[in-house]
């Protein structure tokens, strides 16, 4: 019975421990690529605009649309630190552990829909100063790296 209980408290913490360290990562940005941005959710902005020619005034006003981002940016690993602490914290043997667990993913979820929705006002934002032809050329450039994933995703079996 002893054993039963050690295996168990065993496979609880390895099961939290794994669940926090997948949560962590989703939160860091490896669902959004592997993590692509290090560090700079607007490094993937960046990378975006880098494979159409801007008029210099264009890179000026892209270059202050992502300055004024960043500067609204919260330290992603203080939030990692702090969700991770409180997933440890959670004690299986509790009776509200489903409860707590519970809120901490929609806290965790609350804070992933502001990076999306973030990312998705600075794309917009850059977008509305580019011309047809430079959508145009992001489109196709856009298309082909998709592919380019497809197919990777394809060679090994996803």
């Amino acid at each position: 019975m002893k054993n039963n209980r050690r295996l168990i408290r065993k496979l609880t913490s390895a099961v939290v421990v794994f669940t926090a360290v997948t949560t962590s990562a989703v939160y860091a940005g490896g669902f959004f690529g592997g993590g692509f941005h290090r560090g700079d959710m607007m490094k993937p902005i960046e990378r975006m605009i880098e494979h159409i020619d801007l008029s210099d005034e264009q890179g000026a006003q892209v270059e202050a649309i992502l300055k004024n981002a960043r500067e609204g940016l919260v330290n992603k690993g203080e939030t990692r630190q702090r969700f991770f602490k409180q997933m440890i914290d959670n004690n299986p043997d509790d009776l509200q552990y489903m409860a707590i667990a519970e809120e901490q993913a929609e806290a965790m979820s609350v804070e992933v829909k502001k990076q999306i929705l973030r990312i998705a006002n600075v794309r917009q934002q850059v977008y509305e100063i580019l011309t047809v032809a430079q959508k145009e050329e992001l489109a196709e450039h856009i298309d082909r790296k998709m592919e380019k994933m497809k197919n990777r995703a394809m060679k090994h079996g996803h």
